[in-house]
Order: structure tokens, then sequence, then C-alpha cells
């Protein structure tokens, strides 16, 4: 069986759910691929080639990832006091927060695939800010002025790289430079726990984001087409 089975997709969504990574390898037809994940609802699918389209399978997401090398001699600009760290003290702010993290989530496959309920894109990101708060190696980074978080980034410290895992800036205050100063404070975050890699995921569609992270002398590292196959 080439389906591996994602407890804690099924049990968050409510159905079975399951995942087929780099299926480039598999000489599999549409009818095989179908009796193969018939004992799922959704199957994921990963490959680091586009596939043929089918009626069967739909492409939901080509999955840019982009990584920064950080010279140690570089020097970021880290005195803001709009740039806090997340604490309860901020807790005020978390319907303020999940409202953001939905603006980072727009071109999300869990968005933009109807197959979703209108909520479950919503619930996912409200979770993944939850997580992320509780987690001992995830810091949310937040711009506030007067009171209101303009912008947030959320960092995970992988011992030997920093993963962004969201990042978004309040529409209203777009063009500000709010975006580029916290990216300015991951790289001081990462240069102080004395890491020089930093990674970050997003959708090809979001012309935006390639665009700052390439302004951010990030670099492609890596590109991946994900599929969703329903059976319903």
């Amino acid at each position: 069986m080439i389906v591996e089975d994602l407890t804690w997709d099924s049990e968050f969504f409510g159905f079975k759910i399951g995942k087929i990574d780099k299926l480039e390898q598999y000489n599999l037809s549409g009818s095989n691929l179908l009796q193969t994940s018939n004992i799922h609802e959704l199957v994921y699918v990963f490959s680091n080639y586009r596939l043929e389209d089918t009626p069967l399978m739909s492409l939901v997401d080509i999955k840019l990832d982009y990584k920064r090398v950080i010279n140690c001699n570089e020097l970021f600009n880290n005195e803001n006091k709009e740039i806090v760290f997340y604490n309860t003290e901020y807790s005020f702010l978390i319907n303020d927060i999940y409202e953001l993290a939905f603006i980072s989530g727009q071109y999300s496959r869990f968005k933009t695939d109807e197959n979703f309920k209108n909520d479950s894109f919503k619930k996912l990101y409200k979770k993944w800010i939850d997580s992320s708060i509780k987690s001992d190696n995830i810091e949310l980074i937040l711009y506030v002025h007067d009171e209101n978080v303009l912008g947030f980034v959320s960092v995970e410290n992988l011992g030997n790289n920093i993963r962004i895992g969201l990042i978004a800036v309040d529409s209203r205050h777009q063009g500000k430079q709010i975006g580029s100063k916290l990216m300015m404070s991951v790289f001081n975050y990462a240069k102080n726990k004395k890491i020089f890699k930093v990674f970050v995921a997003t959708q090809k569609e979001n012309k935006n984001a390639c665009n700052f992270y390439l302004k951010n002398k990030f670099q492609l590292h890596s590109e991946k087409f994900i599929y969703h196959i329903w059976n319903k």
C-alpha cells in the first residue's frame, strides 16, 4: 500500500485522509490510483514533477520552498520598539492574530479547494496559531502599534535551521515596510541563535509573497506539485 494514513489530519477534519509521496515513482493509471486510495475520502498527492491532469486528480498547489543563507557578518536593524515576542501580556490580541493568520493562508489549498467545508480553513489556521503558542520551539513575533497588532511572523527553531511558518501584514497597513521589519527580526533571531539558514514556503500563485522573499535575498530551494484525490 503506497497510501500513508494521516492520523492527525483525519481526526481534525473528521474523515479519513491519506498521503502519497513522490507519485512519479509509481506506474499507476487513474483507475489503479483510485483503487489504491479507496479507503480514504481524501488523498494528498505530492510529486516533484508536474503530472498529467485527470478528472480524478486535481492540482491544488505548486509549493515553492525558499532558502536564505545569512552571513555571520550581516547586520540587521533591530532597533524597533514595535517588534515584540508574543507572551501572555499580548493574549488580548489573539483574535487579531487569528485574522492575520487567515490573510497569510489566502492561497492555501485548504481554502482554495472547495471540497473542504467553509470553516475548515479558519479552524486549521486557528489551530496552527494555538499550537505555535504552546510550542517550545516556535516563536510568534508581532508588530504592535498603539496596542494593535499590524503584522506577525511565526518562526520555528529546528536546530540547524529556522523555518518561517506564517507571515502576514494587516491589509490596511501594507506598503509601510512592516513585512520587511518582521523579516529583519527573523534574521536577528536566527543570528542570535547562531543559526544561519532560514527557510520559508509559499504557493506559486502567491506572487506578492514570492517577490517579497526574493527581495529579501531568499533563493528558490525546491518546487513540489500537490494534488487532491477526493473519493465521495
